[in-house]
């Protein structure tokens, strides 16, 4: 039986980005240093029939693009009223998005297009409320 090792430096790492509370699309550093964001980078966003959400990296403005800004480290965009428009609920709960390449859709879209997989967590204030008015005894 002969093994088949993976290069560890070959694989794509884990790309995410988070909804803050103030609407705003956070990039992690490392996701940002991999899609090598700026403040001229520019960002769109697109849906395909079954209603996924795309997320197209470009260096072309656009009246449909975000541009990137930058606070300190980190990179952002002004996303509240697409997050709004898309009914997606980022005031109690923590939304991320896993970002897969899909590179298919590269030249349809005009830039490197990125599927964005939702993901949705309890933050740490809703966990400790939740646990402190959870007082059942257990065996009762």
């Amino acid at each position: 039986m002969a093994l088949t090792f993976f290069n560890a430096k070959e694989l794509e790492p884990n790309l995410k980005v988070t909804i803050q509370k103030s609407g705003k699309l956070g990039f992690t550093a490392q996701t940002a240093e991999i899609l090598s964001i700026t403040t001229s980078t520019y960002f769109r966003f697109a849906q395909d029939d079954d209603k996924t959400l795309f997320m197209v990296v470009s260096e072309t403005p656009g009246d449909d693009a975000y541009r990137a800004y930058k606070a300190g480290d980190y990179f952002y965009l002004k996303t509240a009223p697409l997050f709004d428009h898309l009914g997606i609920v980022y005031s109690k709960d923590t939304v991320m998005f896993d970002l897969k390449r899909h590179s298919v859709l590269d030249e349809e879209a005009g830039g490197k297009v990125y599927l964005m997989k939702q993901r949705t967590a309890k933050t740490r204030k809703q966990e400790k409320s939740e646990s402190a008015t959870d007082l059942t005894i257990p065996g009762l």
